[in-house]
């Protein structure tokens, strides 16, 4: 449906910033971004939304002999793992549909990618479902977050579109930073090593965090 409906739209509408790339191969390694962020967002939901909301399995996991660090990861990780199982469902689907493939070390490159992404993206989904106290607040934060992730975040409309105002605003996003690396790596061959360790360092104290907000939400 994404391929579909946004995708083969867009192919007539919006060029390729690569000249010698199709807008469609261009598009293909952020489309399995997004199909990452996508499947993550319902498994968090559910893990630590709901479940805190509603006064579910969550209650009963914190008393386990785990710290809530190692708890926080444990879910964070189990999400990444869904999606990924998502993303290569999605994959196949997409080979049969668009016929394009790309070298194993691609896709081995783009799997690394999605991982730091959805670990990034995980993390923020986290903080917002364990602060938000109503379900209209983390639903309505998400369309928000989704709308950027599709239109601003340079998965499906390349950035050299946008006015140059707004376009220096958000390129310097984080989810921004990995797309356009993403697009480098693959097409270009080149790799710029700070940038990608600096969002990999910020996973560490951020999930620190959350662990403590976890701690705070549970009075624990």
């Amino acid at each position: 449906m994404l391929h579909l409906l946004i995708i083969v739209p867009m192919a007539s509408l919006v060029e390729s910033p690569l000249n010698n790339v199709s807008y469609e191969k261009w598009v293909y390694p952020g489309l399995l971004v997004l199909i990452g962020i996508i499947s993550l967002i319902p498994v968090l939901y559910r893990d630590l939304f709901d479940f805190r909301i509603h006064k579910k399995a969550i209650t009963y996991m914190t008393l386990a002999p785990i710290s809530k660090l190692k708890l926080i990861i444990g879910i964070l990780v189990g999400a990444i793992l869904e999606s990924l199982i998502m993303v290569i469902i999605g994959l196949l689907v997409l080979f049969f549909v668009t016929g394009i493939i790309l070298n194993w070390e691609d896709y081995l490159i783009i799997f690394g990618f999605i991982i730091i992404i959805n670990t990034l993206v995980g993390s923020f989904i986290t903080t917002i479902a364990l602060l938000a106290a109503r379900v209209f607040s983390f639903i309505f934060i998400l369309m928000i977050f989704f709308c950027y992730v599709l239109f601003g975040s340079g998965i499906i409309v390349p950035l050299d579109i946008f006015p140059d105002q707004l376009r220096v605003l958000i390129q310097s996003l984080p989810l921004n930073v990995m797309i356009h690396e993403l697009h480098l790596v693959i097409f270009t061959g080149v790799f710029h090593w700070i940038p990608l360790s600096i969002l990999v360092f910020i996973i560490f104290p951020w999930t620190y965090i959350n662990s403590e907000i976890f701690r705070r939400e549970l009075n624990q």
